[in-house]
């Protein structure tokens, strides 16, 4: 379709124009009225070792898991497991 390589879309994309403009008498798109609720929620998370086993050092925190948390509890925790 001529239309489709004029503006660069797919042949579909103007089946859909066509109907949209057939039914509403325009093209203007609708914006959405969504109302989105923040979720309030406490991160917990865990990370240990596993040897022969068993599990070591332990530890347990309220934050996200990022290097310097990581490499905190291999310094203090694991190591120190070991």
């Amino acid at each position: 379709m001529k239309a489709s390589e004029t503006f660069g879309v797919s042949v579909r994309a103007i089946f859909e124009w066509k109907k949209k403009l057939r039914e509403t008498g325009n093209l203007e798109r609708v914006p959405l009225n969504r109302k989105y609720r923040k979720l309030e929620f406490q991160r917990t998370n865990i990370v240990a070792g596993y040897v022969n086993g068993k599990t070591i050092a332990e530890c347990v925190y309220d934050c996200t898991t990022d290097g310097e948390v990581f490499n905190a509890w291999v310094e203090q925790s694991l190591v120190a497991s070991l």
